[in-house]
Formats: C-alpha cells, sequence, structure tokens
C-alpha cells in the first residue's frame, strides 16, 4: 500500500494548478482574428483538451469574465475582462514609450553627436517627453521634458499630425499659425503642402522654422491605431547640415519603427509614413 505523504498531495495539487493555468492561457490565445467565437467541439480539435476538462475551465472562465458564451450560437467567445487587460497593457506601453525609446534615441545621438527628442501631441502643440544629449558637444540647444512648442513650425509636430484624420486635422489647422522666425509657416495652404511632403517622403524637417540655426528631422511613433509620437535629431545647422538629412532621416525611420513595433504598431503600408 502507499501512502501520500502531505508534500506528495501539495506536489500534485501544484502540477494540476499548473497545467489547468496552462490550459486556460491556451483556450485564451486559441481565438484569433479569423476564429471570434469556437464551440466545445472546435476547442477539443484545435487544443487536444478533454471535453470534459474544457467545459469545466470555461465556466471557471466566464465567472471571472475572461470568456462568455454567445446564446444565439452557442459558442464561446473572448469576455470583456480580457479587453480591460488589453487596454490597460496598452496604457501601460504608452507610459512607457519614453523608456521604449531611450536606447535608440542613444544611438542616434552617439552616432550624428545631436540631440534626439521624443514629443507627443496635445491639441496644436507638442509636449516633450524625453530628450538625450550629446556629452561633448559644444553647440547645444537644450530642450526638456514639459516644453511645449507649435505643431506648424516643429519637425516633431509635423510629422505627428501628417497622417491625423480630416476632422483632427481642422482642429489643428484653425489654431493660429504664429511666426518665430521668417521660415516659419504662417498659411494654412501652405502647411498642408508640407505635410503632404511629409508623407510622401517619411519624415518632416524643421529647417530653421523654430529658432534661427536649427534644424531638425524628425519621423512618426504609431501604434496599432495610429500615430502617436514623434522621434527626432536637432542641432545647429552646422551639425544637422542639409547634406545629412537624408541620412539622418533614414535612420530615425528605422528606429521609429523599431519602437512602433514594440508599441503594437503594425508593419509600414501604403497609408503609413
Amino acid at each position: 500500500m502507499t501512502i501520500q505523504t502531505n508534500q506528495n498531495k501539495r506536489d500534485d495539487q501544484s502540477t494540476y494548478h499548473t497545467r489547468a493555468v496552462s490550459r486556460a492561457l491556451q483556450i485564451l490565445t486559441g481565438f484569433t482574428i479569423n476564429d471570434l467565437e469556437l464551440s466545445i467541439a472546435e476547442l477539443h480539435e484545435r487544443l487536444g483538451i478533454h471535453k470534459s476538462t474544457l467545459v469545466r475551465l470555461l465556466r471557471c472562465m466566464a465567472e471571472e469574465g475572461f470568456i462568455e458564451q454567445n446564446p444565439e450560437t452557442d459558442k464561446y467567445r473572448l469576455g470583456l475582462r480580457t479587453f480591460e487587460i488589453g487596454s490597460l497593457y496598452h496604457r501601460t506601453r504608452m507610459m512607457h514609450i519614453e523608456t521604449i525609446a531611450r536606447p535608440f534615441m542613444q544611438q542616434l545621438v552617439d552616432k550624428f553627436n545631436a540631440p534626439a527628442n521624443l514629443a507627443i501631441r496635445e491639441k496644436s502643440e507638442i509636449v516633450y517627453i524625453g530628450t538625450v544629449e550629446p556629452k561633448d558637444s559644444s553647440m547645444r540647444v537644450t530642450y526638456a521634458t514639459g516644453d511645449r512648442f507649435g505643431v506648424h513650425h516643429t519637425a516633431l509636430g509635423k510629422a505627428i499630425i501628417a497622417l491625423l484624420p480630416l476632422d483632427e486635422l481642422k482642429d489643428v489647422l484653425e489654431t493660429e499659425l504664429t511666426a518665430l522666425t521668417q521660415r516659419t509657416i504662417t498659411t494654412v495652404e501652405k502647411l498642408i503642402e508640407e505635410l503632404e511632403q511629409v508623407k510622401r517622403q517619411g519624415y518632416a524637417i524643421d529647417d530653421q522654422e523654430s529658432l534661427p540655426g536649427l534644424r531638425c528631422v524628425a519621423a512618426p511613433l504609431w501604434n496599432m491605431d495610429g500615430v502617436v509620437a514623434a522621434l527626432s535629431v536637432s542641432g545647429s545647422t552646422l551639425i544637422v547640415t542639409r547634406e545629412r538629412v537624408q541620412e539622418i532621416a533614414k535612420d530615425i525611420r528605422q528606429a521609429a519603427r523599431a519602437i512602433s513595433a514594440q508599441l503594437g504598431g503594425l508593419p509600414q503600408g501604403p497609408k503609413r509614413l
């Protein structure tokens, strides 16, 4: 006769609970964009989990809101709790966008010896949420987290708004386009023309529009919903020369794609920068 000790019982329970958690996660990931609803039979065929086990797991998952049953088809689908967790994940990613972007910003700084900047849009302004400065540059134009500037005269701003839906873009265009230098765009017609150029080439330029002697190149960052921020390299026109714009733009776009992938952004297509 085999005597099962308390430790053996705990080990067996731990193994069972681990298996149950693993199977519950398999059920969640069994649903796809092409299979939004699945029956017990379909889940059994797809996952290889015994039907009686599936019933128990689905009942438990439904009680917690992770699964729900369609009363019309009797099939199962993801529940509201999965949406809530997905939304929380998205907000967490966005909250840490600067952390995600910083290594790429540092690479840009190291290569071009010019500051790298990160900004989001708030109405008709950009707000800096991160900057990385070169250590040995004597020709710095320093920005700080929280600094605000108009979207119409900054490369960061133009990169963000270039792909805005028309209704959102109209709200931006209704604000006054204040001139900061002789090069600043101050008419809606000219700004729209500039944004079309941004869409064609995949990056935006501030060529002394914000400050005489300052040039900036920026590319957008996006998630699955659209453009959410922008990344730039800026500096003196002696450092960010016209001859280097193409090289800088290429590297910024590569960094922007890598950051966007971590934000859940989709691969670039015909409608993306």
